[in-house]
């Protein structure tokens, strides 16, 4: 968004989104889909995932090609070159996929094509298999669906192409130096030591902050409860949070649920009023879909403690047993079935399809919905 916005800003310990390896890899497929004469971009991902056709084969056929006068991409898609059976099934699987999305782009907008690509050449399984940091990776590649969604919603021509060249344009923002004036991002881990007159904690929702990883091991959350608390405490006058009614993730939009670690603040600490008090507003707010952006929160002397709040140990939430196949009725989207139960006590996640079509994700203990 601030790259489209025109925003200069600089990234702290962390490397450019459009520069991440998983970013360019699926760039270069999307360049190789809109223009097969794309070698750079074809070197780059004809064995990624990894295909076992390594930089020998390539050039072999990068030479067969020149010597026909054509693209390395058109020999592959004429199946006229010299290669042993292994790597030739191989190279034909390859094109498959390619031409296939080819022809997809023609008549589908950029986020379905690059979603289309992701499942098409396994690149999920692949960044499993091949990294430790595989579910910051994914979320990266999921972010670029969100990007191109972003994209297709706001232009008319909302192909594969024009999302290529929108990126072309914005990405000239990272060429700016860093001076006064930048806005700085950066993850909280590397916010430790340092200080800032305003700081800005965004994406506050249970699943993202704390992580659905940590949601039921009581230490993992307690560290993420803690971090948070380090990136409160850079702010020296000024602290805003806020989180996220509805988002966008793989081309589909579902509600949040506001932070757990929100409600856990004294009322005292925070400027504004969301109704008679945070605790009971807070969870109304989270009933409603009531939004918290704009919240902000002045400390004279530092940040107060989960302990800090009075009823904090009184606060307990109705557990509902749901299963899969149960029908329930939500005060929202209606009746629909439960698809999907995870987690346990306050932390029972349930994913539910509603008769009219949506599929959404709930904290049971939070959500307005009770079985049939």
């Amino acid at each position: 968004m601030f790259k489209l916005g025109g925003m200069p800003y600089q990234i702290i310990g962390s490397v450019r989104f459009y520069e991440r390896a998983e970013i360019r890899d699926m760039l270069a497929y999307c360049k190789l889909i809109v223009n097969p004469d794309d070698f750079v971009s074809l070197q780059r991902i004809i064995n990624v995932p990894r295909r076992t056709l390594g930089k020998t084969t390539v050039a072999m056929l990068e030479e067969q090609a020149i010597r026909s006068g054509v693209s390395t991409m058109q020999l592959l898609v004429s199946g006229e070159y010299s290669l042993g059976a292994g790597p030739r099934r191989r190279c034909e699987d390859f094109v498959r996929a390619i031409e296939s999305l080819r022809l997809m782009s023609g008549h589908s907008a950029a986020p379905k094509v690059i979603e289309a690509l992701i499942d098409a050449v396994g690149y999920r399984e692949h960044l499993k298999s091949a990294y430790p940091d595989f579910e910051s990776r994914i979320e990266n590649i999921e972010e670029l669906v969100a990007a191109a969604d972003s994209f297709a919603d706001s232009n008319e021509d909302r192909s594969l192409r024009a999302f290529l060249e929108e990126i072309a344009l914005v990405s000239d923002v990272d060429a700016i130096d860093a001076g006064s004036g930048l806005l700085t991002l950066m993850t909280v881990h590397n916010a430790k030591g340092l200080e800032f007159d305003c700081v800005v904690i965004a994406g506050l929702e249970d699943g993202l902050f704390p992580h659905y990883s940590s949601l039921d091991t009581e230490s993992e959350l307690e560290e993420e409860r803690r971090l948070l608390y380090v990136g409160m405490t850079r702010a020296r006058s000024l602290l805003c949070l806020s989180y996220a009614n509805m988002r966008r993730r793989m081309g589909s939009v579902s509600g949040q649920a506001p932070s757990r670690f929100l409600f856990e603040i004294p009322e005292r600490h925070l400027e504004g009023s969301i109704g008679a008090g945070l605790l009971e507003a807070g969870f109304e707010a989270s009933r409603r879909g009531a939004g918290w952006a704009g919240r902000t929160a002045r400390f004279e002397s530092g940040v107060p403690s989960r302990q800090e709040h009075p009823d904090y140990e009184n606060i307990s939430q109705e557990e509902t047993a749901y299963s899969v196949g149960m029908r329930v009725w939500h005060e929202k989207f209606g009746r629909g079935i439960v698809r999907k139960v995870e987690g346990k006590g306050e932390d029972l996640r349930v994913t539910v399809l509603f008769d009219a079509g949506s599929e959404r994700k709930f904290i049971a203990s939070y959500a307005p919905m009770r079985p049939l």
